[in-house]
């Protein structure tokens, strides 16, 4: 059975948290908008979405399903997972309330950044890990 992982889950909801505010930051205007309290629901839901992504394996597992299965395939599940999160930030960007009227009119690129960075988290872990501290690993 393969492990659950979540040590990675905290450092990388942490920077890929910054990203996320960086965007809306910059796709939302400053002044009155709640570009920050709408970026603060990625610190509830990144680590939701990176929990699914580090463990395919593990929860393929538990589910039993067939390891060698075309629609087990690693990085179709974590495709998959990228592309809920993505529909679920356009969704949220389109009914949140921002300083221009309805919704916080995040960018199609902004949402295709975050899905990328959701799906390669497991390949982003190696890289950043040696330069996080030692409580970060």
């Amino acid at each position: 059975m393969a492990a659950f992982i979540w040590i990675p889950v905290i450092p990388l909801t942490i920077l890929l948290g910054l990203i996320q505010l960086i965007f809306i930051h910059k796709d939302e205007p400053f002044k009155q908008s709640h570009w920050f309290t709408h970026g603060l629901h990625i610190v509830i839901l990144m680590p939701v979405f990176l929990l699914a992504v580090f463990n395919v394996e593990f929860f393929v597992s538990i589910v039993g399903l067939s390891a060698g299965a075309w629609y087990v395939n690693e990085y179709l599940v974590r495709g998959l997972i990228a592309i809920v999160f993505g529909v679920k930030g356009a969704a949220l960007s389109h009914v949140a309330k921002g300083a221009q009227g309805k919704g916080m009119k995040e960018s199609f690129l902004h949402i295709l950044i975050m899905m990328a960075l959701v799906f390669a988290a497991p390949f982003i872990w190696p890289i950043v890990e040696p330069i996080l501290p030692s409580w970060a690993q």
